[in-house]
């Protein structure tokens, strides 16, 4: 009877031992072997980069601690001289990259990344935003926007007037938002493209406007008058009321121009200097 107890505890401990380093074999095979190791990481779309190599690295190093705690890897790098990878493809999400490094870098409209499981290579594309506007609330303060009405970069001192230019008195910059609605920004655009017509009326120097929501634009021309309207004019009105102000009482005049009034159709109002 006794020999069958001792039997039932060895039974019970050997099970016990066989679980244990079954548990610690599958936990390095998975966590500290080079199996699920991603060998290779290519980042394109950019010119430089550097700037984001260590945003990866990162990301992968914060997913491996949930698993492989700092001091567990120190124990192992420093007494067992063993070094421990940080890019485990188990531990990679798609969705989760692209957030961290769009949250971080405002001026990437889109990040996508392509995981090769039979070679452990990652490629990551990057698709910068393009600069479309750019929107200033001092004179010495611009920011790029894209066309879908982003802010992105904080734009240098000599950024050139070829830029389609908005000047807002009031606003709050916040890289990685949206200024406009859709709408706005497709009446702003339009502004823009109607003055690049040939033999159009209406010119643009830059934009005005008192906050990003407000009901009236002031566009500013290259002979320096401005042309008030509301957010909610007909544009291809606009520029006929115009046509017919510069062929017909205003012939000549643009010299003296300061400003017309076209917010209150279908009364129009100019001063003369």
């Amino acid at each position: 009877h006794l020999t069958k107890i001792h039997w039932h505890h060895f039974l019970v401990a050997s099970i016990i031992i066989f679980c244990v380093l079954f548990l610690l074999t599958l936990y390095w095979f998975v966590f500290l072997s080079n199996f699920f190791q991603i060998k290779n990481i290519e980042i394109r779309g950019l010119d430089n980069v550097k700037k984001i190599e260590q945003d990866v690295d990162n990301y992968f190093i914060h997913k491996n601690q949930k698993f492989v705690p700092p001091w567990l890897e120190q124990i192992l790098t420093r007494y067992l001289q063993i070094n421990i990878g940080h890019n485990n493809m188990l531990f990679f999400s798609n969705k989760e990259l692209a957030a961290t490094l769009m949250n971080k870098y405002p001026e990437f409209a889109l990040v996508t990344s392509k995981l090769n499981v039979q070679h452990n290579n990652l490629v990551i594309n990057v698709v910068p935003r393009e600069i479309s506007y750019l929107v200033c609330r001092k004179e010495n303060e611009c920011f790029f926007m894209d066309k879908e009405g982003i802010l992105f970069r904080e734009a240098p001192q000599t950024s050139g007037s070829l830029i389609n230019t908005i000047f807002i008195q009031n606003f709050t910059p916040t890289l990685g938002a949206s200024l406009f609605t859709p709408d706005d920004l497709t009446i702003l655009n339009n502004i823009f493209l109607a003055a690049n017509k040939e033999n159009s009326p209406l010119s643009v120097k830059l934009i005005e406007l008192e906050s990003p929501r407000a009901s009236t634009i002031k566009i500013i021309s290259n002979n320096d008058w401005y042309l008030l309207i509301n957010f909610n004019s007909d544009l291809d009105n606009i520029v006929q009321i115009l046509n017919g102000l510069f062929s017909g009482e205003l012939k000549n005049k643009e010299a003296q121009l300061k400003y017309i009034d076209c917010r209150y159709l279908p009364r129009v109002y100019y001063y003369l200097k």
